[in-house]
């Protein structure tokens, strides 16, 4: 009737709740990160939606060459040059409409002369780069790819002051083609190269900084999950203590975590990209993936250490239902 008792006696359970304290700040930090840059990263995105090259983010999608999937998985970590490549094709259209010489495009093509020696420089230079991470990916260099993908990304920031500075007064100034002069002409405009330019240079933005919030979700999950089953899986003297604790921050964490991915899913920008309604939630398999494996399962294992002997019998009723009774 003395209740559960440590095997190895009172230190071993004080010294596993000050780890486990310890630890819980440790994930505690790790949201605080992980809201702090989407944060930052939803500040800017909506700077960009009010941007004048805003349509070029449905423009985007046309761009993608055939044979993928026109919408842009931004939480997906494996390597894609594609929004890269994309930019580099609008800076060549750039300069051949300047100096085409076309009476439509006089204007654009009196700044791109202004500009041309300094945008052609900083376009071979990205695209000697570019085939030298080709190069390296193919020959499996990690090292020499992840350098060359900044010194890539150094000389394509270069190039994007250029075409800033060819756009400013267009952007800030001049009204786009009206819909009546588009219907008759679809062939893009040089105000489409621009628009396009900065969507793909978003977009290779947020291809870097999505995977890496996913990451720290993942690894912020699989501590707090870790936390439970140690808990769960030893008697110790203060186990409400540390279930309490544990409901606290399971509850902070998801919470966080369930705001931050519905956030990112109806971000106007991210949307436009994606092809989806801004301002809505898109119930897409990325978005229920992500509030099944950082919301329900920390959930799922929180109340099955909570009420051990219920989730026992809800596991053998399942098991009865897909295994059978034999």
């Amino acid at each position: 009737m003395g209740g559960r008792r440590p095997l190895d006696g009172r230190f071993f359970a004080d010294l596993f709740f000050v780890i486990s304290i310890f630890t819980y700040l440790g994930i505690a930090y790790s949201v605080f990160k992980l809201i702090a840059v989407w944060l930052s990263t939803r500040r800017l995105l909506r700077r960009l939606y009010w941007h004048p090259s805003r349509p070029g983010y449905e423009k985007l999608r046309s761009e993608i060459p055939a044979g993928q999937d026109a919408s842009v998985d931004l939480l997906s970590s494996s390597p894609s040059l594609t929004a890269f490549e994309i930019g580099l094709a609008q800076v060549r259209r750039m300069i051949a409409a300047g100096v085409s010489g076309a009476e439509s495009a006089r204007e654009f093509a009196a700044r791109i002369g202004a500009v041309h020696d300094s945008l052609s420089n900083w376009l071979v230079k990205t695209e000697q780069k570019l085939g030298s991470v080709m190069a390296a990916y193919g020959q499996s260099r990690w090292r020499d790819e992840i350098r060359f993908k900044r010194e890539a990304e150094d000389y394509m920031s270069a190039l994007s002051k250029v075409v800033a500075e060819v756009y400013e007064s267009f952007w800030r100034g001049r009204t786009p083609p009206s819909p009546e002069s588009k219907a008759k002409n679809d062939a893009p405009t040089p105000l489409d190269y621009g628009e396009v330019y900065v969507a793909s240079r978003v977009v290779d933005w947020l291809r870097q900084v999505m995977p890496q919030l996913q990451a720290l979700a993942f690894s912020t999950t699989v501590a707090m999950l870790l936390m439970l089953f140690a808990i769960s899986s030893y008697p110790f003297p203060t186990l409400d203590r540390l279930l309490w604790f544990s409901w606290a921050v399971v509850a902070v964490t998801v919470g966080a975590m369930v705001w931050m991915f519905v956030s990112a899913n109806r971000d106007r920008v991210i949307s436009l990209i994606s092809g989806t309604t801004p301002g809505r939630t898109n119930w897409n398999v990325s978005l229920l993936m992500n509030l099944a494996t950082h919301a329900l399962l920390p959930l799922a294992v929180l109340l099955g250490a909570a009420f051990p002997e219920r989730l026992s019998r809800l596991v053998s009723w399942l098991g009865g239902i897909f295994g059978g009774s034999g």
